[in-house]
């Protein structure tokens, strides 16, 4: 699986294995990030989307259980408490898992000063 991030000013559109391995449409809304196993990581849309910095991929995604901050303070705080702890400092919560909410906990509190 592979972390996915939609910076375009729309919708996009990609495709995960589904069933069988038979490709199954997902959307992601504007500054939606979501952890998704793609129907094919060589598809051209795509690469043109990520050329264009209108769609992020990030590290694969094996397990969240191991996520971990350098924070101590962070990683003592619930997924909740870190979706409400970033909604507090302005930044816009997706469809995250533990290891981008501590990231970007760390780069608001960096932020802060």
């Amino acid at each position: 699986m592979v972390e996915i991030t939609n910076r375009a000013l729309g919708p996009r559109i990609v495709w995960e294995k589904g069933e069988r391995g038979k490709p199954v449409q997902r959307t992601l809304r504007r500054g939606e990030t979501a952890d998704v196993q793609l129907h094919n990581p060589d598809d051209p849309i795509l690469k043109v989307w990520v050329e264009k910095g209108e769609i992020v991929l990030g590290e694969v995604v094996e397990s969240d259980e191991a996520a971990g901050s350098e924070d101590a303070e962070l990683d003592q705080l619930t997924d909740d408490e870190l979706r409400a702890y970033l909604t507090e400092r302005g930044v816009q919560v997706g469809n995250w898992g533990r290891r981008r909410l501590l990231t970007e906990a760390e780069r608001a509190k960096a932020a802060q000063g």
